[in-house]
């Protein structure tokens, strides 16, 4: 067996003892300095920075999620218009303009997406509303609902603001908002958007979504959509109303929100037994809000929409 060398042991446990000290004094210096800290912070930031990249999730071809196009949700009422959001599902109360970290997220999902108490109050909301086929759709146009977005319709917390209602939906709906220089309604605070982010997508369940209105980019555009679409409201009960009425129902806050540009188009006029947003986490939330605005405007549904609605709301709650 081969004999250890002790001047070889000695010197590695000299060295050993060098370095143990060397190192001791380094860290202690460092936390005297300040540098340990500030190295330990950034390292905390990076692993609590959650945001995605805004956009990354829309296609720059806008036609490319699109199965049928009518023009009742698009901008400005036209389906070939370039695309224009809850989508928070608020409809109302002051302005957020800050936050939008990782909490403000989860604040915003959890908001949006509802809970058990406001998806069983639906439920029984909807065994109250009537039951009927559609009736045609022959006649319709977006007209039909007043010009798009005017500022004088309805009676509402942002009607005649100077602005137009668009503008007030991503006032609403958007934080970080940038606005048009001396744009800012004295009655609302909203103004004309320039920017800002919509902190949850409801239907694709994006976050941290960029919203800018002065790139013509398709990747940071929203759509104003009408939960319950204006064609669908047209063939359960809408066909019938006065003028005033129908202008009120396109422009109230409780069924616009910004949405997804793409999403919306797929949706087109469809109701909840044709389309539901591919985000899961928001599907009990979105026939609640859908049932919300049919119970208040005397809309009806149809039996494979009850039955659809029936079925996501008794599912999120588990029965």
């Amino acid at each position: 067996m081969a004999r250890r060398n002790p001047l070889a042991s000695g010197s590695r446990l000299i060295r050993g003892a060098v370095f143990s000290v060397a190192l001791t004094l380094l860290l202690t210096f460092a936390h005297s300095s300040g540098i340990l800290d500030e190295a330990l912070s950034a390292l905390k930031d990076s692993y609590s920075n959650e945001a995605s990249e805004p956009g990354s999730h829309l296609p720059k071809d806008p036609g490319s999620l699109v199965k049928h196009k009518t023009g009742a949700d698009t901008k400005d009422g036209d389906a070939s218009a370039k695309p224009t959001a809850p989508a928070t599902g608020s409809t109302g109360g002051a302005k957020t303009t800050s936050g939008t970290g990782s909490q403000a997220v989860r604040k915003a999902m959890a908001s949006t997406n509802g809970d058990k108490t406001q998806w069983s109050a639906a439920l029984k909301s909807l065994a109250s509303l009537p039951v009927k086929g559609r009736a045609p759709l022959t006649g319709y146009s977006r007209d039909f609902f007043g010009s798009a977005w005017s500022d004088s319709y309805g009676d509402f917390y942002w009607t005649r603001d100077g602005l137009d209602t668009r503008n007030d939906i991503l006032s609403r709906d958007l934080v970080n908002v940038k606005c048009a220089a001396g744009t800012t309604s004295k009655k609302t605070g909203y103004c004309k958007v320039n920017s800002g982010t919509l902190l949850y997508d409801p239907y694709s369940g994006a976050t941290q979504y960029r919203f800018d209105s002065t790139d013509d980019d398709y990747s940071t555009d929203l759509d104003a959509e009408h939960v319950v679409a204006l064609g669908d409201a047209y063939v359960t009960g809408a066909q019938s109303w006065p003028l005033s009425k129908r202008e009120a129902y396109a422009n109230d806050p409780l069924v616009l929100m910004m949405v997804n540009p793409s999403l919306n188009r797929q949706k087109g006029d469809a109701d909840a037994a044709s389309w539901l947003p591919p985000n899961k986490a928001y599907r009990a939330a979105y026939v609640t809000r859908q049932i919300a605005i049919k119970g208040k405007y005397g809309l009806w549904v149809t039996p494979a929409e009850h039955d659809a609605m029936q079925r996501v709301l008794t599912q999120a709650l588990g029965r």
